[in-house]
């Protein structure tokens, strides 16, 4: 089992490296402001309706895409920070 968790931390400092590139490339996703479509839906909605897009696109796919699996993931930890959930030491048993 350690081999399939060995290098998550690598992998999840690969995703906010990523994550930084497209805030830099294309604005950020959760500021309304940036929002073309949808003027003041909150950033929370939004960031669920991009989340809620993504999981109908890999169930709809026939072969899984690196793409829609790291926008999705990249989504989950923009909707953790606006919603200020930095810590999850009580997810802990």
């Amino acid at each position: 089992m350690e081999n399939l968790i060995g290098n998550k931390k690598e992998i999840l400092k690969n995703l906010c490296d990523l994550l930084e590139y497209k805030d830099k490339q294309y604005g950020s996703a959760y500021k309304t402001e940036n929002n073309v479509f949808g003027k003041g839906v909150s950033a929370e909605v939004h960031l669920c309706t991009r989340i809620n897009e993504k999981l109908n696109r890999i169930k709809n796919s026939e072969t899984l895409r690196k793409n829609d699996v790291t926008d999705f993931y990249c989504y989950i930890i923009l909707l953790c920070k606006i919603k200020g959930w930095d810590n999850f030491d009580e997810q802990k048993d």
